[in-house]
């Protein structure tokens, strides 16, 4: 860093603030360098808005984006910018799905078309389900209007019935979510190898809407639980990304699994191993619990029993046997 020759006040104090700002430029990009050298790289990838060039001489000027607008009365609105799937691709498979109208609701009429619409589906593969629903009119008497075929619904209730995504796709995103432990970043590059350009926004919003759908289930499923003359209970840490943060943190999921009967197993995710944890999980629990020697259980107002795998692991069998 050459530092300037200045010969009057208002050099100096615009000198230093070139060196300032020289200052906090290079900042940024030994801590991005760092960043690139020792952080995590399990989910690395450089963002495109906020990573300073190493190189910035070298770099070529992008041109400038511009944001649309849309002019309507009294003040300027910005134009939505449009998902990463305006259409459904047309090389996709198709397999058609005709919903016809009931005979004694299109008595006397004929059909005059269908009202067509398509949802991505998946089996082995992506693949899409063109629906035709039929249209009837009577060419006798045109105040009958016209009946069309109920549209066929989706998975999540909503009132028009409509989406681009059959459940299939749906679990589809969300087991390889929870059950093969896929981001759903890495699933939209997966699709969009497969002819799919779906944006990672879009499975975030099916992943969260499923999870609302299924919440009377797992409280259910809960309660099922919590009636168990025998249940497990254990929690196990996990890494936490928080946005802003330099590092993962540290959470748990606490999980409560019948010891008798049908086997169920239900996780809640907490911050905090805290015996405060473990009293809204179990404190109204009244059977035997089997769980290790952690002390957030030992308040617990109920029968527990030590864990047969605590017991070998310390190597305290023999001396119970002796």
């Amino acid at each position: 860093m050459v530092l300037p020759e200045v010969t009057t006040l208002a050099e100096a104090r615009d000198a230093i603030r070139d060196l300032a700002e020289e200052v906090e430029k290079l900042s940024n990009e030994l801590a991005w360098f760092k960043r690139q050298m020792f952080g995590s790289k399990t989910e690395h990838y450089i963002p495109e808005d906020d990573t300073p060039s190493l190189f910035p001489e070298e770099e070529s000027p992008e041109p400038s984006k511009e944001v649309q607008t849309a002019t309507v009365s009294e003040h300027e609105r910005k134009v939505r910018q449009p998902n990463a799937l305006s259409e459904i691709p047309a090389d996709l498979p198709r397999e058609e799905c005709v919903i016809d109208v009931p005979e004694e609701e299109r008595e006397g009429m004929i059909l005059i078309g269908y009202d067509e619409s398509e949802r991505i589906a998946y089996r082995t593969g992506l693949y899409v389900i063109h629906f035709k629903r039929a249209k009837y009119a009577d060419p006798s008497d045109a105040l009958r209007g016209v009946v069309t075929a109920p549209a066929p619904g989706d998975v999540f209730d909503s009132v028009s019935g409509r989406t681009r995504y059959d459940v299939s796709f749906i679990a589809k995103v969300v087991a390889d979510k929870v059950e093969n432990a896929i981001p759903l970043e890495r699933q939209a590059r997966m699709f969009s190898n497969d002819g799919l350009p779906v944006a990672p926004s879009t499975l975030e919003d099916l992943y969260k809407r499923t999870a609302g759908a299924l919440q009377p289930l797992y409280e259910r499923m809960v309660d099922r639980i919590m009636q168990c003359d025998i249940l497990h209970a254990d929690e196990t840490f996990i890494k936490l990304m928080v946005k802003g943060a330099k590092k993962c943190k540290q959470a748990y999921l606490w999980c409560r699994l019948t010891g008798v009967g049908p086997p169920m197993i239900a996780f809640h995710f907490s911050p905090s191993r805290s015996r405060d944890v473990a009293e809204s999980l179990l404190g109204d629990y009244s059977g035997t619990i089997i769980r290790d020697s952690y002390a957030a259980y030992e308040k617990l107002d109920c029968e527990v029993a030590c864990c047969w795998a605590h017991v070998r692991r310390n190597g305290k069998l023999a001396e119970m046997g002796s």
